[in-house]
């Protein structure tokens, strides 16, 4: 069974820091954070999938895919030894100690009023925005997001599940500061340029 549920989780945080909720930075894959400020700072670290646990610190992993798509031999191996940090994952696994199931009806249950053909929205398509839904859920204050660029073919269908919790968490009155996916948050105005040329 894991060390930290997710409540237990945010109650550590809040003990080592004297009560308040820090700053959180959810970080990427991207080859450009690799030695980003953010490592050195205050800020808890949220990091995906085997990639992410090679970054020079990070408090809490994501692996939301199935075990065929965990990443090969280092990947399980760090997930089996791994006593230290909780890992979200999209249900318990038994070789893995430090597995937190994701709470999906706690995330969805923030959805009660967003109907899609009548039926609560269930909408995630990709690692970050589920990272999003739970901060969003644990109450954090202040999310920085760095290293999710969503410029290759695989993360296309990510897009739109990003852009939408990013959007619920500003909509909720959480500081955001995005330093990353450019392709979806750097355009024009619609009506700021002419549609026929």
């Amino acid at each position: 069974m894991p060390l930290v549920s997710p409540l237990a989780y945010q109650k550590q945080l809040l003990n080592t820091l004297g009560g308040e909720i820090p700053p959180l930075a959810i970080v990427g894959n991207h080859s450009s954070v690799q030695k980003h400020k953010v490592f050195e700072s205050d800020a808890a670290i949220w990091v995906m999938n085997g990639k992410g646990c090679t970054l020079p610190r990070y408090d809490l992993v994501f692996q939301m895919h199935q075990p065929c798509d965990w990443g090969g031999g280092w990947a399980n191996r760090w997930l089996r030894d791994n006593t230290t940090v909780p890992v979200y994952m999209r249900k318990q696994y038994p070789d893995v100690p430090m597995a937190v199931p994701y709470p999906f009806a706690r995330v969805f249950g923030m959805l009660e009023k967003v109907k899609h053909h009548a039926r609560r929205l269930r909408f995630h398509t990709g690692t970050p925005s589920y990272a999003v839904a739970l901060a969003i859920l644990q109450g954090y204050k202040k999310i920085e997001m760095l290293g999710v660029e969503m410029n290759e073919r695989e993360y296309t269908e990510q897009q739109a599940s990003f852009a939408f919790w990013v959007g619920f968490a500003g909509g909720r009155g959480i500081e955001l500061e995005i330093n990353c996916a450019s392709n979806i948050f750097d355009k024009p105005l619609y009506g700021e340029k002419p549609l026929q040329e």
